[in-house]
């Protein structure tokens, strides 16, 4: 990644979209043989920056918020 704030942008894209919820799915711990650490470990900081900071827009938050079931 280069300084863009995205995924080779400063504003957020389809592709973000897409890429966080699979960082965060392989993050998980919920895929068989695979360390819940690898995204961390193989991707850095810019990387977890870069979920951080997609997962700190609001729209995000209001999708990942418990919802009233």
């Amino acid at each position: 990644m280069d300084n863009s704030q995205f995924c080779a942008r400063r504003e957020k894209r389809k592709r973000d979209c897409y890429l966080v919820p699979l960082l965060n799915r392989l993050a998980s711990g919920g895929i068989d043989y695979v360390d819940k650490e690898c995204v961390a470990r193989h991707g850095g900081a810019e990387i977890t920056d870069y979920i951080e900071r997609f997962m700190n827009i609001e729209e995000v938050k209001k999708w990942y918020a418990p919802k009233d079931v």
